[in-house]
């Protein structure tokens, strides 16, 4: 099979679709979630309550930021944290109610 695109994907949605991806992988499940004209995907934190783990944003700005809520599987929390920092994507942290400013 072949494609022929007459435009390029912009560089931001790019990196946007692939960080998803690997946090998907990362986290052995899709998004559950998705807002904003899917500028928004969130994983929920298995805890049975309800919330989310991490909101996964595409800024305005074109960067791609995650925001990071408790989850029961330090592991994976950990594993999606550390992808991030090295991939240079732009993390919060939120712990009990308390914003931490990441990379």
């Amino acid at each position: 099979m072949s494609y022929d695109f007459k435009e390029k994907m912009p560089e931001c949605i790019s990196t946007f679709v692939d960080t998803a991806c690997e946090l998907s992988v990362i986290l052995g499940k899709p998004p559950v979630c998705s807002s904003r004209n899917g500028r928004v995907l969130a994983w929920d934190n298995e805890d049975g309550e309800g919330g989310y783990f991490m909101d996964l944003v595409l800024q305005d700005d074109g960067k791609t930021k995650a925001l990071f809520g408790e989850h029961t599987d330090q592991r994976k929390a950990n594993e999606s944290i550390g992808y991030c920092r090295y991939h240079g994507v732009q993390i919060e942290m939120y712990w009990e109610g308390e914003k931490s400013n990441g990379y």
